[in-house]
């Protein structure tokens, strides 16, 4: 029973190993690390002193959080395609541009996004959280300082998940990594007013569907900022 058990882990331990030594495996091991890190980032007390430092709203955690996805959902993945997977980051990340058909079908998405823009701000939960930053909530330019490093956020988020994370495992996965990366953004979104949840389920099928059928991050993150900007301006001031 021992010497059965021994050989069923051993060949475990293998196919694991052998797992993990592919391309997809290393994809899922370093999302992983970098969620991780990117949680730990923006919570860590000395990048709110460093950040409080270089600017007057840096302390605050919406800040930090929009900061920490820059660096470990932008920065770091494009670094990880180049000098780990030894890949162009056109094609594992999605960073070509897309045939011209996909500009139009993206300018009708963006400018659906912004016509939805009132009815999600008729979301009390909605309302009440957003912008994230709580000093952007009032016309000026707060909240247009705000929007330039929110908005990078958001495109670094597009980066990771409808670019690194859906092209990393599509030789594997099919379609189906479509619906893999909808998992981390639904989650990321756990901490966020009540009602995200449940728009990010939609909103992760419909931009990493978007990315899939393109072969490009392009229009998701094109639609994404539009449709985070629209939502943020509506609310603060009330109307286009």
């Amino acid at each position: 029973m021992f010497a059965a058990l021994r050989r069923d882990t051993a060949l475990t331990l293998k196919e694991l190993w052998g797992a993990l030594r592919s391309r997809e495996g290393l994809v899922l091991v370093f999302a992983a690390a970098l969620f991780g890190l990117y949680r730990v980032a923006y919570r860590n007390p000395a990048l709110k002193e460093l950040l409080r430092d270089l600017y007057r709203f840096g302390h605050h955690r919406a800040f930090r959080d929009q900061v920490s996805a820059v660096v470990f959902f932008g920065l770091v993945p494009l670094l990880l395609v180049l000098l780990v997977h030894r890949a162009d980051p056109r094609r594992m990340m999605g960073l070509r541009l897309p045939d011209r058909r996909w500009l139009w079908i993206t300018a009708v998405a963006a400018l659906a996004v912004v016509a939805l823009a009132p009815l999600w701000a008729q979301l009390d939960p909605i309302a009440s959280g957003y912008p994230l930053l709580k000093p952007a909530r009032s016309p000026g330019p707060t909240f247009w300082h705000w929007q330039l490093v929110a908005l990078s956020g958001v495109a670094a988020t597009e980066l990771m998940l409808r670019g690194y994370l859906l092209f990393g495992l599509e030789e594997r996965f099919g379609a189906q990594a479509v619906l893999i990366q909808v998992i981390p953004y639904v989650l990321i979104h756990t901490r966020r007013p009540e009602g995200a949840v449940w728009l990010a389920l939609v909103a992760g099928l419909g931009l990493g569907s978007l990315s899939w059928a393109s072969r490009s991050v392009w229009p998701a993150v094109i639609v994404h900022v539009v449709g985070a900007l629209a939502l943020d301006r509506w609310l603060v001031y009330g109307g286009w």
